[in-house]
């Protein structure tokens, strides 16, 4: 029975209270057992008052226990049991000789069992309400106020059957306790045996994706060779334009975002692309565009920005075989193409900003993206605006990775119009003064916060 009261007490109660629980079982089992043949012993031999008070302790005994299987709280339990045991012995003693009971030890069950129940400095209320009984017990035997029984009872060997019961009583719940720590001291080991195989196990897919993880960055590292290479192929924008820069960070090693400055007859193109995701997918679509934009520039001779992106959308509609797979991969892009007399702009879901007369414009070009749309969109035309090129002081092509950063005292995003006004504040400064400024202004906002997405802010002067 006691085996398996025992295992139901650590199926109810988590692993790291089972010792404690089986503590107090121990504990209470062994007060209600002794306390009931202590309640037979004094009633045989004629004791009945403390017969009675041993029947007492060996109900309440059973009742806390219930109490505490049932779930209630330790501290409870051990309050309940330091009641229990000090009313019931402080009875005991009151009935057989007051100070000079023979069974006077029994009281220090009170402090011993809350103990080992509690744990804690609860012990020691309990501890000095014993004391504070023992100074009543030393004044009764001075006053005689409370009228205690002064008769020692005349029962051979009273004392020594106290202490033989609260030998075994304390011996019992050391044994007890012993042999259940061993107990579940092996299954806590058992259990410890097969974490530190897991931990050996998560080690070595640990190391395992270490060193797929290092595979899979070599071979991005590597790819962001091949990306550079082909981004930087052919001229370079400070060589096309006397002032200018190109502010360019990818979020994952390799971007999404790109960038071309092509020259064809008299013409500078300069193309600014923003393609759907980023990372490595969005790195391969960045390539499949460069590729189709110079061929629609050099080989085609397209040189006109609308016609640019119309025959760049249809190629793109093509080459990824949208019109079967449904895929809605794409880009936003903007195309600035300068000649002698003037800068023409055409875009698609792209700004470009230029500086006129110390005044900042948005061109927004047309709501319609190259890619990721149906064939009803692949025929449609892309509005073509013209300046001429002496009234433009600074031209801004960029992607929204700059504008949608989070950042800043309220981890907010950057936003269009802070990003107008920082384009405002610093257009009349040379160019690498200018990256200056965006590369500082950048890690500024950002703080600690993640990149958001690949950024790409290309500015030129025309004149």
């Amino acid at each position: 029975m006691i085996v398996s009261i025992i295992d139901q007490l650590t199926n109810r109660f988590s692993d790291e209270v089972k010792l404690d629980a089986i503590l107090v079982f121990f504990i209470l089992f062994l007060s209600s057992s002794c306390s009931a043949l202590y309640a037979g012993y004094y009633f045989f031999v004629g004791l009945r008052m403390v017969s009675l008070a041993f029947i007492y302790l060996s109900f309440f005994a059973g009742v806390i226990f219930y109490l505490y299987y049932e779930r209630i709280d330790i501290l409870i339990s051990a309050r309940l049991y330091g009641l229990v045991t000090l009313t019931g012995f402080s009875f005991i003693t009151t009935f057989t000789g007051g100070v000079h009971s023979p069974l006077i030890a029994f009281q220090l069950i009170t402090p011993i069992g809350v103990t080992l129940i509690a744990k804690r400095k609860e012990s020691f209320y309990w501890s000095g309400l014993l004391m504070l009984w023992g100074g009543i017990l030393i004044l009764e035997e001075s006053t005689e106020i409370l009228h205690f029984s002064r008769d020692l009872p005349n029962v051979s060997y009273l004392g020594i059957s106290c202490f033989i019961g609260l030998f075994i009583y304390i011996i019992s719940i050391i044994w007890g306790y012993e042999i259940a720590t061993e107990k579940y001291q092996g299954q806590i080991n058992d259990k410890n045996h097969e974490l530190y195989h897991q931990n050996v196990e998560i080690e070595l897919q640990n190391q395992q994706l270490d060193v797929q993880n290092n595979r899979i960055i070599s071979s991005i590292n590597y790819a962001k060779k091949i990306q550079d290479a082909v981004l930087h192929y052919g001229n370079k924008i400070e060589d096309s334009f006397k002032d200018a820069f190109i502010f360019y960070r990818p979020r994952d090693i390799v971007s999404g975002d790109f960038f071309c400055i092509e020259h064809e007859e008299n013409k500078k193109i300069v193309v600014a692309a923003d393609c759907t995701g980023h990372g490595v997918p969005g790195a391969i679509l960045s390539l499949v565009g460069m590729n189709l934009i110079r061929s629609i520039i050099h080989e085609k001779k397209v040189l006109s920005p609308d016609q640019i992106l119309f025959h760049l959308r249809e190629s793109l509609y093509h080459f990824l075989n949208q019109e079967k797979s449904q895929s809605r991969d794409g880009m936003d892009i903007s195309i600035c193409v300068v000649d002698d007399e003037y800068v023409e702009i055409a875009s698609a879901k792209s700004t470009v900003y230029t500086i006129q007369n110390n005044t900042i414009l948005s061109h927004k070009g047309d709501n319609i993206s190259i890619g990721g749309l149906g064939e009803e969109y692949v025929q449609k035309a892309y509005q073509l605006e013209r300046i001429e090129r002496r009234k433009i002081d600074f031209i801004y092509m960029c992607s929204d990775g700059f504008q949608d950063q989070f950042g800043g005292p309220k981890d907010m995003k950057f936003m269009k119009k802070n990003f107008r006004n920082l384009l405002l504040t610093m257009y009349t400064r040379k160019g690498e003064e200018q990256l200056s400024d965006l590369e500082q202004t950048f890690k500024n906002w950002k703080g600690a916060e993640e990149q958001t997405d690949d950024i790409l802010v290309l500015g030129f002067a025309p004149n």
